[in-house]
């Protein structure tokens, strides 16, 4: 038989195939983010944040709903400042983060299996 045409394609390898054949790599995971802060220290790095001065009064107001279902909220919640969303049909929450510590969480995030997106599935 000849082949007129060469077509270019790529195999995926899932991580059960992977391991029937032996060939899982392992992964690396930090173990901290090298910062020894006490939770009222992160709330004080907050509020000395100027780029997030705007969410804390935004919070203060006590304004619980966002002013249209696409603009986030803003709410302090056991000291900390929160951006609440909809997401896909749920109410998502993520602790605002400040300058001082966003390299390190960043950093976190994309060296550390612990801190990956998994799906509902996975948990």
């Amino acid at each position: 038989m000849k082949v007129d045409k060469i077509v270019e394609a790529q195999a995926t390898v899932t991580r059960a195939q992977a391991q029937r054949e032996g060939k899982v790599k392992p992964l690396k995971a930090v173990s901290s983010i090298d910062c020894d802060l006490l939770t009222e220290e992160v709330v004080e790095l907050q509020k000395k944040d100027e780029s997030l001065s705007k969410w804390w009064q935004e919070a203060q107001k006590a304004t619980s709903v966002s002013r249209n279902e696409y603009e986030p909220k803003y709410e302090i919640k056991n000291g900390f400042l929160f951006r609440w969303k909809e997401a896909h049909g749920k109410e998502v929450s993520h602790l605002t983060v400040p300058v001082y510590l966003r390299e390190r969480v960043m950093k976190l995030a994309h060296e550390s299996i612990e801190w990956t997106s998994r799906s509902e599935e996975d948990v």
